[in-house]
């Protein structure tokens, strides 16, 4: 693809952090790159071909002060902000921030009262919001998905459905995550 600026020389190795390069723990705040990971990224950003990345859902700086790998490119907010391997930053302009910031005024508050439910934390990271439920009963978790279903229903209502859609959610087995969608924000 060089028309796009990819050379077909090059090959591009991209990882997750939290259950890829990291063991995946109860307390988030305590992920570690894995000794065995940090070498083979070491090994791979050494490599005259080969380009490497780690993207997160976490903040970049979040995900820099976890991966400490020099001549890598680390994306933070699923893609949203990157780390170059020269330092530079990524960032969204200031008029895509100005419109998650609308967002999250809507929905940031109504999310956080979640976290008076049993079991359950809320994790801004800025870009996106993840409900974690591993520790919630049963019942709670069943509460949560209902929750998020009427939250987003109203916001829909507030915003004219597809293709000007805002917001999105997904569910995985131990956590929910809400951000912008692709149409609000942009990479610069």
């Amino acid at each position: 693809m060089p028309e796009a600026g990819i050379s077909p020389d090059l090959t591009l190795w991209m990882f997750d952090f939290d259950g890829t390069l990291s063991p995946l723990v109860a307390d988030r705040t305590a992920a570690s790159l894995d000794p065995n990971c940090r070498d083979m990224l070491h090994q791979l950003a050494a490599k005259r071909n080969y380009r490497c990345a780690v993207i997160s859902s976490r903040l970049l700086a979040d995900i820099t002060s976890c991966v400490d790998v020099p001549g890598i490119y680390l994306g933070g907010g699923s893609g949203l902000e990157w780390r170059l391997p020269d330092g530079r930053l990524r960032v969204p302009k200031a008029d895509r921030m100005d419109a998650i910031q609308k967002i999250r005024e809507t929905l940031i508050p109504e999310i956080m009262e979640w976290s008076r439910l049993p079991g359950i934390e809320i994790e801004d990271k800025q870009w996106s919001v993840a409900i974690h439920i591993r520790r919630a009963p049963y019942s709670e978790k069943r509460l949560k998905w209902t929750l998020q279903r009427n939250i987003f229903a109203r916001h829909e209502h507030r915003h004219p459905p597809n293709p000007s859609r805002t917001t999105s959610a997904t569910r995985g087995q131990r956590r929910g995550s809400a951000c912008p969608s692709s149409r609000s924000v942009q990479n610069p």
